[in-house]
């Protein structure tokens, strides 16, 4: 089936499916929230979370403040999109329900957790409990991209069977109920997969796809430097696929290219 037949049964049917894949997402990753064991790195996120926050609202410019050595994996290693992801609510909870009660602790992996939290290296449960929220919000949000991606590509069943296999997915689950930039990582790839599934399939708005394709590449990469580098690599072998099909002519092919990677790299 077509892209253009695909789109044409986008009713409000599909739409009362979306909402269903939000509901049932939701109800799940909720029920799983306390299931993955706590790791040390939820320490450590949200420390640098509100850490990179506040350097945020507080225009802070200083390059030593932003490299923060002290941070180790969590400072410079990254670009900060993740932090501020998992901060920015942080930072409003914070200020709503605990008094203006922070975290800035790092978790020490060479002592044992009962160590880690008597030095205070392990947020409040409260905190806590709500960061891994935030993740399983984006957790749903990558469900719903997997099942449109589905959807797009190959109908009903296959947008369900897609969002069933993620919810089954041990790994997912645990990535989508911590307090961790991994669920974010994964959201803007999958968007990337689902504007690159448009590229591939509407040749007649590409131009506009490749753009989006750019944008969430460089929104992966924001949050893990990795991110530009997958996408790049899956966007040049689609190219070359279409090539192969002879949906787009080369100049054209080049063209969504260059889109591609002035976008990326914009917002990288």
């Amino acid at each position: 089936m077509t892209g253009d037949a695909q789109t044409s049964r986008v009713t409000p049917a599909f739409w009362a499916s979306v909402l269903l894949v939000i509901l049932i997402s939701w109800l799940v990753l909720r029920y799983e929230i306390r299931s993955a064991p706590f790791h040390g790195d939820e320490s450590n996120w949200i420390a640098s979370g509100y850490y990179y926050t506040d350097l945020l609202l507080a225009a802070d410019p200083t390059w030593a403040k932003w490299d923060c050595p002290s941070c180790g994996a969590w400072g410079s290693l990254n670009l900060h999109m993740g932090q501020w992801l998992i901060g920015l609510p942080l930072k409003a909870y914070s200020v709503v329900r605990l008094g203006g009660q922070e975290f800035n602790q790092y978790y020490g992996f060479t002592q044992p957790l009962e160590v880690n939290q008597a030095q205070g290296r392990v947020p409040p449960e409260e905190m806590w409990l709500f960061a891994r929220h935030v993740s399983i919000v984006f957790g749903v949000l990558t469900c719903v991209v997997a099942f449109a991606v589905g959807f797009l590509g190959a109908g009903w069943l296959a947008g369900w069977l897609f969002v069933a296999l993620l919810l089954a997915n041990p790994s997912f689950v645990e990535s989508a109920t911590r307090a961790m930039t991994d669920v974010h990582y994964n959201f803007f790839l999958l968007c990337f997969v689902l504007a690159a599934t448009w590229w591939l399939m509407r040749p007649t708005t590409a131009r506009r796809a490749a753009i989006v394709c750019g944008l969430c590449a460089g929104l992966a990469c924001s949050v893990k430097v990795t991110g530009l580098a997958v996408t790049g690599l899956v966007f040049v072998i689609l190219v070359i696929y279409a090539l192969l099909l002879h949906r787009f002519r080369v100049r054209d092919a080049l063209a969504h290219l260059v889109l591609f990677a002035i976008v990326a790299v914009g917002v990288v």
